[in-house]
């Protein structure tokens, strides 16, 4: 029969008393890399958004739709490397919830650049790359 003390182990004890070494870059050294292209991504959506012209012409296969090409060719793309920039910026330092609410992205990206890099800074002061 086991032994009475087996019943109530957890069952990954081991696991979490094992200690494992990182070998590679060092997970601050990628933070700081994924929050340099969340903000080039911000970046980019403000200039296109601010710069390009609303009535740049159609491609030839969209003639005729509702196709635009400042929103469907550049905004959208440069939307969407946002939030993944930032979804990935965000599960590395365990501040995924942070975003969570649907107004918090475009909140952000109508933040200007300082706003969003002091944001930033508490994400990775308030987080953690170690879990």
């Amino acid at each position: 029969m086991e032994n009475i003390d087996d019943l109530y182990r957890a069952p990954n004890a081991e696991a979490y008393e094992k200690e494992e070494q990182r070998k590679g870059s060092p997970l601050d050294y990628v933070g700081e890399k994924l929050r340099r292209a969340v903000e080039s991504a911000h970046d980019t959506y403000k200039a296109i958004e601010r710069d390009v012209p609303d009535n740049l012409p159609q491609p030839v296969k969209a003639r005729g739709s509702a196709y635009s090409t400042k929103q469907d060719a550049l905004l959208s793309p440069a939307y969407t490397t946002f939030v993944y920039g930032l979804t990935a910026f965000m599960a590395l330092y365990n501040m995924l919830g942070v975003i969570e609410d649907p107004q918090k992205i475009p909140a952000l990206l109508a933040a200007s650049r300082e706003d969003l890099s002091a944001w930033l800074d508490g994400i990775q002061r308030e987080g953690s790359v170690n879990g």
